[in-house]
């Protein structure tokens, strides 16, 4: 199903981390850079890419 999807679309090659790089409730939402989801107050003050504190 997903391999369909994928030949459906032309989608030629997908990216994948090895980590959760945003909120998983907010799954599809955006935030300009330097904000955060104003529900999860686990990445406010933290580095999406290391999942350090930056403060």
């Amino acid at each position: 199903m997903l391999l369909d999807y994928l030949a459906e679309h032309g989608i030629k090659s997908v990216v994948m981390t090895d980590r959760i790089i945003g909120c998983p409730h907010q799954e599809g939402i955006d935030y300009p850079e330097g904000e955060t989801c104003q529900v999860c107050t686990f990445w406010k003050g933290r580095d999406r890419w290391t999942g350090e504190k930056m403060h």
